[in-house]
């Protein structure tokens, strides 16, 4: 503005307040508030003007506010009427109610149990594990949870899982060395380690030897067990394996013609597996290892011995038959002929004769 000329007059601010009535009647806020705006162009000062302004700008702001209380306003007239809680019922707006627990009767130790050996009944293996662990994690100090580690072993056991099935037979012999079923156990165990060892006896058989220790003295130590028999009948099939894979070794040294260390190999055989069924054959043979070392009044000896025990069997028909044509006579050495006399030099003696003729 230049010095001494008249002040300019501001241009009506119509727009303006325009602008302010559409932003409280878009807030509903008539009735909170009633402004009484001039309609004309009076003149209005710069400072107003942004006063103005700045309070349009604030009401822009908060709109969204203003609306949402305005929704809650109305949502709680149409609620009230039907003596519903507004603000419990705001609250609860688009939050999912808790479920309610579902809360089980404890179960009981003999009933798992029992389920258990359903499952064991019915072939369904791992359920049955599953029930017994139940039992043993949840009662430990109850009779059952003893069972349930013998019946977990048992499951493992008709799964095929033996290696995992004598463990658990172990850990139960260790941890009660005086259960009632215990005789069970052992049996369980041994069974499980013949199991696990291979049928053919050439191939290892330490399975077979770790089950045969376990029965060591099983009847002694059970004479009233229920097992005895079935005990008897398995170390006898386990023994005759062993035996038979000693015998394949003699035979490996028979094809060879190392006659000396066949021999040997028979002869353990017929020493410790005396109650096996291929004791007879093992001698036979041994008895002939005898005659192509060179000791033929001992291989007498044992195919007497065998023909006596086998009888009419197969290798006591053979020991008969081979004495008969090899060994009718004890081989005699001029040393231990009987001494002579001067008289008797015209004619040879009765056993010189028997000895030339057969020569």
């Amino acid at each position: 503005m230049l010095r001494g000329s008249a002040p300019r007059k501001m241009a009506p601010l119509a727009g303006e307040v325009a602008l302010v009535r559409s932003l409280w009647c878009h807030l509903g806020a008539e009735s909170i508030v009633s402004v009484n705006l001039p309609v004309g162009p009076p003149p209005v000062q710069p400072r107003i003007r942004q006063i103005i302004l700045l309070v349009g700008a604030f009401f822009l702001l908060i709109s969204p506010v203003a609306a949402v209380d305005a929704s809650e306003a109305q949502l709680s007239s149409r609620i009230q009427p039907h003596g519903l809680d507004v603000g419990s019922v705001g609250s609860d707006v688009g939050t999912p109610k808790p479920r309610r627990a579902r809360v089980r009767a404890p179960e009981d130790p003999e009933n798992l149990y029992r389920r258990g050996l359903r499952q064991l009944r019915r072939g369904y293996y791992d359920e049955a594990i599953i029930s017994f662990e139940k039992v043993k994690n949840h009662f430990p100090f109850n009779q059952y949870s003893v069972l349930s580690e013998l019946r977990v072993a048992d499951a493992l056991f008709e799964k095929d899982s033996y290696i995992e099935s004598i463990d658990a037979y172990r850990q139960f012999t260790r941890l009660h060395p005086r259960h009632s079923e215990i005789d069970y156990a052992i049996y369980r165990m041994a069974r499980a380690e013949f199991k696990v060892a291979s049928k053919v006896p050439q191939r290892d058989q330490s399975s077979t030897e770790r089950g045969l220790k376990k029965l060591r003295g099983f009847e002694r130590r059970f004479p009233d067990s229920e097992y005895v028999e079935e005990v008897l009948r398995i170390r006898t099939e386990a023994r005759t394996r062993l035996a038979k894979r000693m015998l394949q070794v003699g035979n490996y040294y028979w094809k060879t013609r190392e006659w000396k260390a066949a021999e040997r190999r028979y002869g353990l055989v017929w020493l410790e597996y005396a109650d096996t069924s291929v004791i007879f054959k093992a001698r036979y043979r041994q008895a002939l290892c005898l005659v192509e070392l060179g000791r033929s009044e001992e291989a007498r000896e044992v195919l007497e011995e065998l023909s006596v025990r086998e009888g009419s069997g197969r290798w006591g028909e053979r020991a008969r038959s081979f004495l008969d044509d090899n060994l009718t006579e004890p081989a005699v050495s001029p040393d231990q002929l009987p001494a002579t006399d001067a008289s008797a030099e015209e004619g040879p003696l009765p056993d010189q004769a028997k000895l030339s003729a057969g020569s």
